[in-house]
């Protein structure tokens, strides 16, 4: 299964790479090209909800060139992202509005043994979030990568915006091996 997993996110990178064009460098003063490649981490992490579509929407509006993002495997083998394989406890609230409150509890709800409609059911973007008391709140949920992508492509191609690069981060460590992935 390991071997499969590393397989489909090296598929994934050369397929997506041969699509997406190199964006333009910004322009520094003078209008010299400086070579920054401008990277979202989690899309905009401080500002948004960590690893969701609007984080990304609002990256770009930022002027990233990169969108920097987290990826893990549902039990149903569906692509979704999130930087941790588990629903953290920092950033999520349960189905029934409750926070899960331990390290320990937020490891028990293992993504990779959820089927993706019950990850759904999490939310990712109402709680208040300790370290980035301005991040915006919204409803929000693990998006499948499939879906962001789409949507950033689709929101780019709507605003007449120049594309942007993927920088797809895998989650797996051999101590995860069966257990969160």
């Amino acid at each position: 299964m390991k071997r499969q997993f590393y397989f489909f996110i090296l598929l994934l990178s050369m397929i997506f790479s041969s699509f997406i064009k190199q964006p333009s460098s910004p322009l520094g003063a003078g209008g010299h090209e400086v070579g920054f490649d401008i990277q979202g981490h989690r899309g905009c992490r401080g500002l948004m909800p960590e690893n969701t579509i609007a984080a990304m929407y609002k990256a770009i509006d930022l002027g990233v060139t990169t969108l920097e993002m987290d990826v893990v495997i549902t039990k149903d083998n569906k692509v979704i992202v999130s930087h941790e394989p588990w629903m953290e406890k920092e950033i999520t609230t349960r189905p029934d509005g409750t926070y899960i409150l331990s390290t320990f509890e937020s490891m028990q709800l293992n993504i990779y043994k959820m089927d993706y409609e019950e990850v759904k059911t999490y939310d990712v973007g109402m709680k208040p979030h300790p370290r980035f008391p301005k991040q915006h709140k919204l409803k929000a949920i693990k998006p499948l990568l499939s879906d962001l992508i789409d949507s950033v492509e689709h929101y780019l191609s709507k605003n007449n915006l120049p594309k942007v690069q993927y920088n797809i981060e895998t989650k797996s460590l051999p101590a995860g091996d069966i257990k969160f992935h």
